[in-house]
């Protein structure tokens, strides 16, 4: 008692640390117990003693990394894929596991609104979730005359990109520069430098799209075109746990698409 007036001194300091000790374990008692009686009313208390703290937290809250193949489990597969995950499937689920842990909550977010995953061991634990893919509303086109396209540098986009990410400005090589490789987009298209696989930029339906060639006709020097959907992010609908995933042509391109949409354009939702 009155022990706020006794000051502690080498005589009685272990007495202080156990009263300290004692009343640190005990200062919440009262709403601990209130806290136990409520929780009994909806389920048997007795047995949470046989989890631990960790085990307790997780099924209370939830696991709070992402578990990929739980993901994966859980996925229902567009029916035009015969419920078999295609490539820009595959490459999304890769994309995943390349990610940080929290920048794979954070895609919770994105596709579920949800902050981390249920605790179960099993799919069972997660609604199903489907994945289809994100179709452009426009094109194909067919029959392209060379004439109205413009080769897409994918080296030079890239070291853009690069330099961007490093906050280097950009700097174009002038008209003058005795650079040995010329731009590619200031090469007249021949069907030497388009082949099918090919991105361009394309004067189709009055405007210009950037596309894919998906065929080549050497008699009349005319292209086919599909829009190229690496030009575009996810789109998640939060309300159907639906993802739309943009036929991506390399995982390279899942990646930095899908980290667009969760981290720089923020949450992309219907």
């Amino acid at each position: 008692p009155n022990g706020r007036a006794k000051p502690v001194t080498p005589q009685n300091w272990a007495l202080f640390l156990r009263g300290a000790r004692r009343l640190r374990l005990h200062e919440s008692a009262a709403q601990t117990e209130e806290l136990i009686a409520g929780l009994a009313q909806v389920i048997p208390v007795e047995p949470l003693a046989l989890l631990t703290c960790d085990e307790l937290t997780e099924h209370v809250c939830g696991r709070q990394d992402v578990d990929v193949d739980l993901l994966r489990r859980c996925a229902i597969f567009d029916s035009a894929t015969s419920g078999e995950p295609t490539d820009h499937f595959n490459y999304l689920f890769e994309a995943l596991q390349s990610f940080e842990p929290e920048l794979r909550v954070q895609f919770l977010k994105f596709a579920f609104a949800l902050s981390r995953l249920p605790s179960a061991n099993s799919s069972s634990g997660l609604l199903s979730w489907k994945l289809t893919t994100l179709v452009p509303n426009h094109g194909p086109w067919t029959n392209t005359p060379l004439t109205k396209l413009q080769v897409v540098d994918e080296e030079q986009e890239e070291e853009d990109r690069r330099l961007r990410e490093q906050g280097t400005p950009i700097r174009r090589r002038s008209s003058s520069s005795s650079s040995s490789r010329p731009e590619k987009s200031k090469v007249p298209p021949t069907f030497d430098n388009v082949r099918v696989g090919s991105k361009v930029i394309a004067e189709v339906d009055g405007q210009k799209q950037r596309c894919i060639v998906t065929q080549t006709h050497a008699l009349s020097d005319t292209v086919d075109l599909k829009v190229d959907p690496d030009q575009y992010a996810p789109v998640a609908q939060t309300c159907t746990f639906t993802l739309k995933i943009p036929a991506y042509t390399s995982v390279q391109v899942a990646i930095r698409q899908l980290r667009r949409a969760i981290v720089e354009e923020g949450m992309h939702l219907d």
